[in-house]
């Protein structure tokens, strides 16, 4: 499902600044620190790290 301001589009990464926003709020951290915390999360699932 896309994120609220996109609803009714199909979903892309283009949205991730939204949903990377909405999380956020949720955790009470900051976006980019959501973003960081995804990257690492991937990376080590990945075995890039």
């Amino acid at each position: 499902m896309a994120p609220v301001p996109c609803r009714g589009r199909r979903c892309d990464s283009s949205m991730i600044a939204h949903v990377a926003a909405f999380l956020g709020e949720l955790r009470g951290l900051d976006p980019q620190e959501i973003c960081n915390i995804t990257n690492a999360n991937a990376r080590r699932v990945s075995g890039l790290d």
